[in-house]
């Protein structure tokens, strides 16, 4: 996977880095994020987990504009989406420190740049899903929430 190979190497860099390198590369991978299977969403792009796949399809199902894997200047990471001056991200449960410190450091570089950033999780126990998460947000650009 990309985090395996982030962490064998002799440079300071993360998965989605490498997954850059990959992408710039050519290189084929069945799939970069280790999610498991690539899903084509409803409006055709191909997603990498049943979490971006119902976030996709939520957001095209409600004619709203968004971005997926969008490049963002002054960052190397790659959020799963982004609506005017919003980030979405979904997050596994790995629950690992280093996942939990790579959460915490990419969501206060995209805050650091002047955008919100909105949560979404699998559905575990008592957690928000997509379903309860979007539609609760307020995605005008004048307005923020974080979940």
């Amino acid at each position: 996977s990309q985090a395996e190979i982030a962490r064998h190497l002799d440079v300071n860099v993360d998965q989605t880095t490498i997954s850059d390198w990959l992408d710039r590369l050519k290189v084929d991978t069945q799939n970069k994020a280790g999610w498991g299977q690539l899903i084509e969403s409803d409006r055709g792009e191909t997603v990498k987990s049943k979490l971006e796949y119902r976030t996709a399809n939520w957001f095209y199902d409600h004619d709203i504009d968004y971005e997926y894997e969008p490049d963002i200047d002054g960052t190397n990471y790659v959020p799963d989406f982004r609506v005017g001056d919003k980030i979405l991200e979904g997050w596994g449960v790995n629950g690992s420190d280093d996942y939990e410190e790579r959460r915490r450091k990419k969501t206060s570089e995209y805050e650091s740049l002047g955008f919100d950033v909105v949560s979404v999780w699998p559905v575990i126990g008592d957690r928000p899903t997509v379903e309860d998460v979007l539609p609760d947000v307020a995605w005008q650009e004048s307005q923020t929430m974080t979940v």
